[in-house]
């Protein structure tokens, strides 16, 4: 995990804002493609390891324990705002930045939905104005059930 070097926190925000959140209403972009939804689940229930799994054994142990706080949160309809994720994942905010540009585009690449990390509220954010304060981080409702599991499983280091 690296964090997000100063020059290029502008673009990272500008890419995590446009990609955006999944639409307002809806827990998960899942839902908009059935067949998405049970390839999860069956990757899930049949022991495969789905996008998701490998993606979480492939990150390091903070960006686990990030996005392991951020599915508990999500699961619980709390979510949590990027400086306390960051910090119950012992990281900076610029590294949570990072590691949820990091985690997403594993999953995608790995065949997972896109975006499955969102965060909202940077709208406004900038180098010199980061509005990280205020943002929130979410995970996508069928991801954040198999990150809890992967997490509770203990997926060796």
């Amino acid at each position: 995990m690296v964090p997000i070097p100063e020059d290029l926190i502008e673009p990272v925000l500008a890419f995590i804002t446009w990609k955006g959140p999944p639409h307002p209403g809806k827990t998960s972009e899942a839902r908009d493609d059935p067949q998405q939804a049970s390839r999860l689940a069956e990757a899930a229930t049949e022991g495969n390891r789905g996008p998701v799994a490998r993606t979480f054994e492939a990150i390091d142990a903070p960006v686990r324990r990030l996005l392991a706080a951020v599915a508990a949160a999500s699961l619980d309809q709390q979510p949590l705002r990027l400086p306390e994720a960051a910090r119950r994942a012992g990281i900076t905010t610029r590294e949570a930045l990072g590691a949820i540009l990091q985690a997403n585009m594993l999953i995608t690449g790995e065949g997972g939905p896109p975006m499955s990390v969102a965060v909202s509220g940077l709208e406004n954010a900038s180098a010199s104005n980061p509005a990280w304060e205020s943002s929130v981080v979410t995970l996508q409702e069928p991801v954040a059930r198999e990150v809890v599991e992967l997490a509770s499983a203990g997926v060796q280091e």
